[in-house]
């Protein structure tokens, strides 16, 4: 039979501090004192392997949502205590969270029932936060041989690893000693570093909560190609209050000058629950005009086209051959499995059904010490929150929608292998009125988003859903 390929999503909720403008699963992890005082000095210790009686390091009070602070108006970063955050004290271990971590990899009586590992070879490993590199190398390998004891894993499998230039494992290693830790994340498995740097403007960076500055990121992304790291992805973020085209242009000119393999550009959007969103909703942010922003977006496409990256996807550009084989599953509708708190699973059963799922994210009910028992079917991870079974109609919407954030577009001969159904006739109306109204195209064997379309793309996707 022949091998199909999966990807892995590994979900690590840690950070220093949350940003002004994030709304992902995170919160601040124990600084080196909180830390289990039997792992203390040494990461190995306190850690058994995969398969033993695991040892959780957990206090009496476990994670409680946080409270927003009143402080300081005006200042986004001293008014914030995050949501989902709390107080040190009630934090588990960083070990505690990866000794969970690989419990659920190795154990998950799901995999067997929604897929058969032995046919499947990983061939993309993404490990994202929050702030991966929190964890020390000697973590990060124990959660990649954990990977590699359940499943294949291709030779030439894409492993990256999200890092933040101000918060990089260190507590527990010589100060400063960058080129270790980066070296170390290098020789347990990951071979694709992506740097979260969101601008080259101090004033920028300190509003948005961001915890290092330019130099420190400049400094990060030169010891990592010391180091031997060659497919490096940077961050990049436009569209922020009071940033202007200028020192936009200016950044990713700078950027692209590092020739970094793969660049991400996104446009802030304000989410609710955010610090940004409180300042929003208070009327002390005022939201970047949509005009601005186009022409950010625009003046972006020009000069990665003009320093040779090909835009493949809408916030996405890479030198050519280096686009992240990983999130293009997102796009291609392939299936990938998330392990850790709150992470998204998307699989085809066997009658070849796009199958969802997602895990709790509530942190205490994820650091329970590994029971079957817990689920009501004890043929499901006791740790999944929710789970839906597509129907045809849902996998074929998701094709065209995720698909379409692709420059390339959707082929009509894949989807009509995919589905049995010929896409310009299932879709006619739809089709002809975005053609007509210029948002679409058609290419040869592809239907795509034009240049209008990727300014509205959510209202191309919408007629989809």
């Amino acid at each position: 039979m022949k091998e199909k390929r999966l990807g892995i999503y590994i979900h690590i909720p840690f950070c220093k501090r949350k940003c002004a403008y994030c709304d992902f699963l995170s919160f601040s992890a124990p600084t080196e004192g909180e830390q289990s005082s039997s792992s203390a000095g040494d990461p190995e210790k306190g850690q058994k392997s995969v398969g033993q009686s695991p040892t959780l390091f957990l206090p009496e009070d476990r994670l409680k949502e946080g409270e927003q602070s009143s402080s300081s108006a005006g200042d986004p970063i001293k008014q914030q205590k995050s949501v989902g955050q709390s107080p040190a004290s009630s934090l588990p271990s960083i070990d505690g969270y990866v000794e969970a971590l690989c419990q659920e990899i190795f154990f998950n009586p799901s995999l067997g029932t929604v897929l058969n590992e032995q046919q499947h070879v990983v061939d993309s490993i993404f490990i994202g936060g929050g702030t991966p590199s929190l964890l020390s190398p000697a973590q990060i390998k124990r959660i990649l041989d954990a990977v590699r004891l359940r499943f294949k894993v291709s030779d030439d499998a894409e492993i990256s690893m999200e890092s933040n230039p101000g918060a990089v494992w260190s507590f527990r290693t010589v100060p400063n000693d960058l080129a270790g830790v980066y070296k170390g994340y290098l020789d347990a498995g990951v071979n694709r570093l992506s740097i979260g740097v969101q601008s080259l403007q101090q004033d920028i960076l300190t509003y948005l909560g961001r915890l290092h500055t330019k130099e420190e990121f400049l400094k990060a992304y030169h010891i990592a190609r010391q180091v031997g790291f060659d497919n490096i992805n940077i961050d990049m973020m436009f569209g922020i209050p009071t940033q202007g085209i200028g020192p936009w242009q200016e950044d990713l000119k700078e950027i692209v000058a590092l020739r970094p393999e793969h660049i991400s550009f996104y446009s802030l959007k304000l989410e609710e629950g955010t610090t940004f969103w409180q300042l929003y909703e208070k009327g002390d942010l005022v939201e970047t005009d949509p005009a601005l922003d186009r022409r950010m977006y625009a003046a972006a496409l020009d000069i990665l086209k003009t320093a040779g990256y090909e835009h493949y996807e809408i916030s996405n550009a890479a030198m050519p051959g280096r686009a992240c084989r990983h999130n293009l599953k997102y796009w291609s509708m392939e299936e990938y499995i998330g392990f850790g708190l709150g992470s998204h699973s998307y699989v085809r059963n066997s009658h070849n059904v796009g199958v969802r799922y997602s895990n709790t994210t509530k942190l205490d009910q994820y650091l329970s010490i590994w029971d079957g028992s817990k689920s009501k079917n004890h043929n499901l991870s006791p740790l999944i929150a929710e789970i839906h079974t597509n129907s045809r109609i849902d996998d074929m919407s998701e094709y065209i929608f995720t698909g379409m954030r692709k420059s390339i577009g959707i082929s009509m001969l894949d989807f009509e292998k995919r589905f049995g159904d010929n896409i310009l006739k299932l879709y006619q109306n739809q089709l002809v009125k975005l053609m007509d109204q210029g948002l679409i195209e058609q290419q040869g064997d592809f239907i795509r988003l034009t240049r209008k379309g990727i300014d509205i793309s959510n209202q191309v996707f919408v007629e989809f859903v």
